[in-house]
């Protein structure tokens, strides 16, 4: 049992367990009320099966508490990611293709089979990590959801997408009309979006996948990995490390290089907590001038996974002391 769990589950002070319409009664009372969740995905009823969706639709259609309360009963949820708003304000919960355009876009989607046609008539399955599916036809849609995949974990503006997936059809001999492409996709990504294959935020991400000179990673990351496997990356979410990334994530702190990174894991190196093995028949690395000769191309490609687990800070020195995202999905370096 994590103990993450046992606290808040057995030990929290405070644990009152509501059914969702109980919590939006609450809210009302006090002025506020309920805005959407933050995983837009949970809210769209064509995520069931057509039985249930046609069902939970005659149910709610016209009062959304009602209808998040029935798909909470349906996916038998305890733990909801709910946003909220000053009752005032006036929701517009229609949402159109449109709302697309002045969003960054990201996904790690991967297609069923590697041998992907761009042939409309060719349906291919993509799939997250976290197990959220769509099918695709559409060359446009194809090759935005590669090069989404292509930049992961970093987000693409739309604009940015329409223009190279317009451009990559075309050479790829499915050229797109130019006045359709963009309103296309556009209504194409929302769907996505609703299927959870794609996210989407308005404003720049804290990391870079570029690796500079002199990387760094937040003091909170810096402060796990000095205590732990488990580091907290800058899209919140938890990742484990082994020893030899944990012990260059210490160090990133924004003043050493590739050299003064050498340095600092000679430390361990010499002391044995921290081991280097020859790639051809895996006998440990004795000999002090064989470190420093592999610990070059073993940090550039240690960087390089740090980077694409969005541990990289973008800002430098700067980095804050904490960045916390949503907090679900668990990965391995």
């Amino acid at each position: 049992m994590e103990d993450y769990y046992l606290h808040h589950e057995h030990l929290e002070e405070h644990n009152q367990p509501l059914y969702f319409h109980e919590f939006a009664r609450k809210l009302a009372v006090n002025g506020l009320q309920y805005l959407a969740e933050a995983d837009f995905s949970t809210m769209v009823s064509t995520n069931f099966s057509p039985e249930v969706a046609k069902t939970l639709n005659e149910i709610g259609a016209h009062d959304i508490i009602q209808m998040e309360q029935y798909m909470d009963f349906v996916r038998c949820r305890y733990f909801r990611k709910t946003l909220i708003c000053r009752s005032g304000i006036k929701l517009n919960r229609t949402l159109k293709p449109s709302v697309v355009e002045d969003l960054l876009l990201a996904s790690d989607a991967v297609p069923a089979s590697p041998d992907v046609t761009l042939a409309p008539a060719q349906t291919v399955a993509y799939q997250t990590p976290g197990g959220y599916k769509i099918n695709c036809k559409s060359p446009l849609t194809k090759i935005a959801l590669r090069t989404l995949l292509r930049e992961w974990p970093m987000p693409v503006a739309f604009a940015d997408l329409v223009a190279r997936c317009k451009a990559e059809a075309a050479r790829e001999g499915y050229p797109a009309e130019a006045s359709d492409a963009e309103a296309f996709l556009a209504g194409e990504m929302l769907t996505s979006m609703a299927a959870g294959v794609v996210e989407w935020r308005l404003t720049p991400v804290p990391f870079t996948t570029t690796v500079a000179d002199k990387p760094v990673a937040t003091p909170f990351a810096r402060l796990q990995a000095d205590q732990g496997y488990r580091v907290t990356n800058l899209r919140g979410e938890s990742v484990t490390l082994d020893e030899l990334h944990r012990q260059v994530l210490k160090h990133l702190d924004g003043s050493r290089d590739i050299t003064g990174l050498t340095e600092a894991l000679m430390t361990p190196l010499k002391q044995g907590t921290l081991v280097l093995q020859q790639d051809s028949d895996k006998k440990s690395v004795t000999d002090e001038k064989d470190m420093r000769r592999l610990l070059r191309p073993a940090l550039e490609k240690v960087l390089g996974n740090l980077a694409r687990r969005a541990l990289l800070h973008a800002g430098g020195q700067h980095a804050p002391a904490t960045q916390i995202g949503r907090a679900s999905c668990r990965e391995r370096v």
